[in-house]
């Protein structure tokens, strides 16, 4: 059997983040920050062979897992 490695990441930098706020379900966007952010992680998972991306259906999660299976 071979082993299944699973990567988990959070959203990047949030619009408001400056308020220091539990956003929950509450769908606020990433800013510019957390877009490179994701940029960033998603070059340290470049050679990790990744088979999927998953995020929730938050504008601040989705914005984030696409830009990282776009550039895997």
């Amino acid at each position: 059997m071979s082993a299944t490695r699973i990567w988990i990441a959070r959203h990047g930098q949030v619009v408001g983040h400056e308020h220091q706020r539990f956003n929950g379900h509450n769908d606020v966007d990433v800013t510019e920050h957390g877009l490179a952010q994701m940029r960033w992680i998603a070059g340290e998972l470049r050679d990790e062979g990744i088979a999927a991306v998953h995020a929730s259906d938050l504008v601040r999660a989705r914005r984030g897992g696409a830009l990282i299976a776009e550039t895997l």
